[in-house]
């Protein structure tokens, strides 16, 4: 698949402002000519618009002129465009995080190819969107506390991704390792409160560009990964086998303890306990109970 090439247009004034958020392209000051839109891009939010319920968001402004054809899909609220050197209009990245989201993201939505961040943190999505990992740009993909339950897609993203969540979610099973396989520019992955079991992923060995991890919160066992607490890096590391939600429990209403608690208040994770000896890395390093917030403690048997 050939890598598209985009002209960034610069919007910023003699202080260094930019435009909006957006780290790729341009938000809705941009002012966008609709005809410029790319139609596959501009069919696909107008497909997300209906699949999840749009006239209900938080945060809704212009979706409906977009869904009635009457507005560009760079003029609406969170979505960042870039014009590629045909002069055509691309969804760069897609940001909807809070924004009462409900329902399935359409299976098409890959189809996004110029897209790099998406961001559907903290709603009520049920789903990844199929194919995620060929989206051929994709640099960031954030999930959540979204009621994602299930196995976790064996997903084989190229080297470009640097962050990658799905915290707080309701998934189980094992966690795949191609997860992490040629990521040198991975950043950032939290995992912590969903129902994961088996053994932490062993390719995590070889993330020398990670800074966050978290995988508390969780039912692994097995050895913990050798070189995972020693990745140089790594500043933010939380594995342990701590199970207390309170200190995570921060959303307004706490909307996650729907899908993380059953109706006994019993979570859907048993704490993390891993196969002895402890790595001596994670028992003092950064990854140790005393450096992690909240505390995280390491137990083996």
């Amino acid at each position: 698949m050939n890598v598209i090439t985009v002209f960034v247009f610069v919007l910023c004034v003699a202080t260094g402002t930019t435009a909006g958020t957006c780290i790729f392209g341009h938000d809705h000051r941009y002012p966008w000519d609709m005809k410029k839109d790319n139609p596959v891009d501009r069919s696909e939010m107008q497909k997300l618009a209906k699949a999840l319920h749009f006239k209900f968001w938080h945060n809704n402004k212009g979706w409906d002129l977009l869904v009635a054809d009457e507005e560009s899909m760079c003029n609406i609220n969170g979505i960042c465009c870039e014009i590629t050197e045909d002069g055509t209009n691309r969804v760069s990245e897609v940001k909807l995080e809070r924004n009462n989201l409900k329902g399935f993201i359409p299976d098409t939505f890959y189809k996004l190819s110029n897209a790099k961040i998406v961001e559907f943190h903290l709603n009520y999505v049920e789903n990844f969107p199929a194919n995620l990992d060929q989206m051929p740009l994709l640099q960031q993909a954030k999930f959540g506390r979204n009621p994602i339950c299930g196995n976790l897609p064996n997903w084989k993203f190229g080297p470009q991704l640097t962050k990658i969540n799905c915290n707080f979610c309701c998934l189980s099973g094992s966690f795949p390792d191609d997860l992490f396989v040629n990521k040198p520019n991975l950043e950032e992955s939290y995992w912590d409160g969903n129902a994961f079991n088996g053994s932490l992923p062993s390719s995590i060995n070889n993330l020398t560009g990670l800074t966050k991890v978290s995988f508390n919160l969780n039912s692994f066992t097995g050895k913990i990964p050798d070189k995972l607490c020693s990745l140089p890096l790594l500043h933010d590391c939380r594995i342990g086998s701590d199970t207390d939600f309170d200190p995570y429990d921060t959303s307004p209403g706490s909307p996650e303890r729907k899908w993380l608690f059953d109706k006994n208040g019993k979570a859907i994770w048993k704490g993390n306990l891993f196969e002895c000896p402890i790595p001596k890395n994670c028992e003092v390093g950064i990854c140790s109970a005393n450096a992690s917030t909240p505390h995280s403690p390491i137990n083996c048997h």
